[in-house]
């Protein structure tokens, strides 16, 4: 698990800092984040990048036992566009077609 963890804050280009963090109680802010769900055994985990995660990373998860979604900046980009998340419309077009019936005699 620690390679797991150690991986993730590599992928996830967290500083040192980040990495060695303590939360009020006495956790690793890193592992708050990733950890805790796993040791609570859950069987899915999402984890999202704005950047991207590497191949290594995506092979790893692959083969763990914990199934991990790993979501990328431009799968994340495509998700926010699609679900209207965090977008506005910039423009619109109105498409139009020659109406037959105007030329029916």
């Amino acid at each position: 698990m620690a390679e797991l963890y150690e991986q993730l804050a590599d992928d996830s280009a967290l500083s040192e800092e980040d990495r060695t963090e303590l939360l009020e109680s006495g956790a690793f802010t890193f592992q708050n984040r990733i950890a805790s769900p796993a040791r609570a055994l859950v069987q899915i985990g999402v984890l999202i990048t704005t950047s991207t995660f590497t191949e290594d990373a995506r092979s790893y998860v692959a083969r763990i036992e914990k199934r991990i979604v790993l979501i990328d900046g431009k799968e994340l980009a495509q998700l926010m566009i699609q679900f209207g998340v965090g977008v506005s419309t910039e423009a619109r077009y109105e498409v139009r077609r020659v109406d037959g019936d105007f030329f029916e005699v």
